[in-house]
């Protein structure tokens, strides 16, 4: 259900975001922001399925990893310290393999921008031939890239906010601390992943460009 409602939800942002941008011309006409929405528009319309796959791989991963430090952590400076030591293995796993997910989910976003700007090599060289400044067009593939982390890290978050509810409520039921604070850092460390893969997929997309 996750994973088709948003693959939904990506085809409706697909074709409402671009047309509400062109309903402001003066906005819209300006450099290479019609080259820029474009793309995007053809990149999420083409791998919503794989959008919608990685949102639900950043879900998973994020809360995996709190509930892991919940039932682990959080228990230790509970009233519950024998049961911390009961669920240990099954929190290592939760930590590992939620740490496994953001890291798959972001490599993966980081693939299919590199091999898009693979495909968009014509569309850069025909740019060039028309005397767009190379900056410009770095400005554009920085663009792309980072609408196409932030829309499904964004949509992850959405997605987190029932599953940190269960496990907040589950923390108060077996008197865990520290939830806020492992739900804080999770996010956080979510966003420091993705910004590296982001900021190294603009750098590796950039070196491809024969202008």
């Amino acid at each position: 259900m996750a994973l088709g409602g948003t693959y939904f939800a990506f085809r409706v942002l697909a074709a409402r975001i671009p047309a509400r941008l062109r309903a402001t011309p003066a906005r819209y006409f300006r450099g290479l922001v019609p080259f820029t929405v474009r793309q995007v528009e053809a990149r999420i319309e083409s791998g919503c399925a794989a959008l919608a796959a990685t949102c639900v791989l950043l879900a998973a991963g994020m809360c995996m990893i709190v509930a892991g430090l919940v039932f682990s952590v959080g228990l230790r400076a509970g009233d519950l310290l024998q049961d911390a030591w009961a669920l240990a293995p099954l929190a290592y796993a939760c930590v590992f393999y939620g740490a496994t997910f953001l890291v798959a989910a972001a490599a993966v976003l980081a693939l299919q921008q590199l091999s898009q700007a693979s495909d968009a090599q014509a569309a850069y060289r025909a740019l060039g031939r028309l005397g767009v400044d190379r900056c410009d067009i770095c400005g554009s593939i920085r663009a792309q890239v980072a609408a196409s982390f932030i829309t499904p890290a964004a949509m992850a978050c959405l997605h987190c906010v029932f599953g940190f509810a269960l496990i907040g409520l589950l923390s108060i039921m077996f008197a865990s601390e520290g939830f806020l604070l492992f739900a804080g850092a999770t996010v956080a460390l979510t966003v420091a992943v993705l910004a590296a893969y982001g900021a190294a997929t603009c750098k590796a997309s950039e070196r491809t460009l024969p202008v």
